[in-house]
């Protein structure tokens, strides 16, 4: 879309002026394209903290759908139970959102 071609664009002249953006999106490509950090929220908490530069979409997903956990040392876990007997992910939940900050 055009538009998000746009609101990219606003927000890389942004942080060129070394200001902070918060980006809250499910567009999973813009988010790992212009991310720093993206912060997983799951069901009103924060799930985990991750690098799209040491992490994947499908990590990050994980973490949404409650597949994953991050433990103490940032290490990412799948949660007991998550895997359906054919090994796809079950979808533990519907609620799920997450947020992206970028820093300079």
């Amino acid at each position: 879309m055009a538009e998000a071609g746009k609101v990219l664009e606003l927000i890389d002249r942004i942080r060129a002026r070394g200001l902070p953006v918060l980006l809250i999106s499910h567009n999973m490509p813009h988010v790992f394209d212009i991310a720093d950090r993206i912060h997983v929220h799951r069901l009103g908490r924060r799930v985990g903290v991750v690098s799209p530069r040491t992490h994947d979409m499908s990590q990050v997903v994980g973490l949404i759908t409650g597949a994953l956990e991050a433990g103490q040392d940032g290490a990412l876990r799948e949660v007991s139970g998550a895997r359906r007997r054919d090994g796809r992910v079950r979808q533990l939940s519907t609620m799920e959102w997450y947020s992206v900050r970028r820093a300079t």
